[in-house]
């Protein structure tokens, strides 16, 4: 009986070490996940930054490029002021990247309004004309691939405004 009460002890003594281990790596756990929870988002905007940083970097290694053969975007404003009428006018120009097929493809977007013209016709018309002189200068396009017209929306606060929006896409390296 004694060494059935001595085991008893022993097993009792053990199971209250376990019982104490257990909940010692439970708080652990606990600890370790609630850090986790905290560093969580650091991590992710972590990579995304390291993601935009990439893009930049990127971006910049092409401005180089355009820079090095010789593309000068002031020049290619005043190119532009030149070539647009007076009833076009320009609200954002940027210049932005596309990702297809691991393909990056930088490109010209130019936002634009006509307005104040007698009916729509004249003023589609004047677009199409600025379009076509924008791709028959060369002085202006030989830095271009292509160019489209797109988006063109008549303003709903005002009747006899429309906008439109042309895309240009850059020439690869050469």
């Amino acid at each position: 009986m004694l060494v059935f009460l001595a085991i008893w002890f022993i097993l009792g003594g053990l199971d209250a070490l376990f019982r104490l281990k257990t909940n010692h790596l439970k708080n652990r756990i606990a600890k370790i996940e609630d850090d986790w929870k905290l560093t969580e988002p650091l991590m992710n905007e972590r990579e995304a930054l390291m993601q935009q940083k990439q893009e930049l970097s990127d971006f910049l290694v092409f401005i180089g490029e355009h820079l090095q053969k010789g593309m000068l975007y002031s020049k290619k404003l005043s190119e532009l002021s030149r070539i647009i009428p007076r009833e076009i006018w320009l609200r954002e120009l940027s210049l932005k990247t596309e990702t297809k097929d691991v393909q990056k493809t930088f490109f010209l977007e130019v936002k634009a309004s006509i307005g104040y013209l007698k009916n729509d016709e004249d003023m589609l018309r004047k677009i199409n004309e600025f379009v076509e002189r924008l791709k028959n200068d060369k002085p202006f396009f030989k830095d271009f691939d292509s160019l489209s017209l797109s988006a063109i929306q008549k303003q709903a606060q005002v009747q006899r405004i429309m906008d439109f929006q042309l895309t240009l896409p850059l020439k690869q390296g050469e």
